[in-house]
């Protein structure tokens, strides 16, 4: 038999049958301990940029699964599949065969994004799960405390409305007598690295969300602007605009900002807020840094050229070796 492109229903059941989750977007939101500190949160913008994420932008910023798809990617196989022929081992006497997908792997692929998200927070947990635990402890989990670093926690660190336009765009630099062209957002991800390092996380991998996601309220004090006309616009209206949309578009507006996952102890976040204008939020230890990971990357930021997932400080690739 011959491959053909799958119905939706076999291609549920395929990815049901890998243990693939099936709820992005959204997954629920990850169960966590009580955050240590959180800072209140404020009006930070004097306005919302409403977008429609549906619509792509190639040379701008994109939500996962919001690009085109490969010719094989979401076909099955029904000739070809990975099971077992021992019969004599199973105990209902059966072959046990699982049907294959075609998959790209790419985040910004509509059918394939899903396990695709799920690598990438599977390869996320692994690399918490290799770090030495605490000694005498049975707990070899991802989530699991490491010795002066404690457990995997989870902090918001958000853009102020002055440098949120530093997202896109690139600036002319000089080194060395040569002249080349930087991206503002690599320079602002680094500030986000040092703002987070200075609240006191060392270290852990780092996802972007350039867009917001929050229930429109007409009495909000900030201006509402649509992204296709770049101008101020009706609540009512845009609410009936995004009512005719699929049922995972929402009201999402511009609103940068970084997820960490990782170690630390986050103090001195309000008087950051003060000095810098970027607002640190600590969302408390991790029961699951694969359900967290998951999730953030379910709605994560994605653009040509740019990794979706970082690591940086005492789990950077140049100094992980030695922990």
């Amino acid at each position: 038999m011959t491959w053909g492109k799958a119905t939706d229903a076999q291609l549920l059941q395929v990815l049901h049958d890998t243990h693939v989750s099936l709820g992005i977007p959204p997954f629920p939101t990850p169960k966590s301990a009580r955050p240590l500190v959180v800072t209140k949160k404020s009006n930070q913008y004097s306005v919302r940029h409403y977008v429609d994420v549906k619509v792509c932008r190639p040379l701008s910023w994109n939500l996962v699964g919001n690009g085109a798809s490969y010719e094989l990617c979401g076909h099955i196989w029904y000739d070809e599949g990975k099971g077992c022929l021992e019969v004599q081992d199973h105990p209902d006497r059966n072959i046990h065969v699982r049907l294959i997908a075609g998959t790209c792997f790419r985040f910004e692929c509509p059918i394939c994004y899903r396990k695709t998200c799920a690598r990438e927070a599977s390869r996320i947990s692994e690399r918490f799960e290799r770090i030495p635990k605490v000694q005498g402890s049975r707990d070899q989990s991802a989530e699991a405390p490491a010795p002066g670093l404690g457990r995997p926690i989870h902090v918001v660190v958000s853009v102020p409305e002055i440098e949120a336009d530093m997202v896109d765009g690139q600036t002319l630099s000089c080194h060395g007598g040569k002249f080349k062209l930087k991206s503002n957002y690599s320079m602002l991800r680094r500030k986000a690295y040092k703002i987070a390092k200075k609240a006191g996380f060392k270290g852990g991998c780092c996802i972007f969300h350039p867009f917001a996601n929050d229930k429109m309220h007409e009495d909000s004090q900030e201006e509402a602007i649509w992204d296709k006309t770049k101008e101020g616009v009706d609540l009512k209206w845009l609410k009936g605009y995004f009512d005719e949309q699929d049922r995972h578009v929402s009201f999402w507006y511009k609103r940068p900002h970084f997820h960490f996952i990782g170690y630390g102890w986050i103090e001195g976040a309000g008087e950051l807020h003060e000095s810098t204008g970027w607002i640190v939020k600590n969302l408390g230890v991790r029961e699951s840094v694969y359900h967290t990971a998951l999730y953030q990357l379910s709605h994560a930021g994605v653009k040509k050229g740019t990794q979706v997932v970082t690591w940086m400080g005492c789990m950077g690739n140049g100094v992980y070796y030695k922990l």
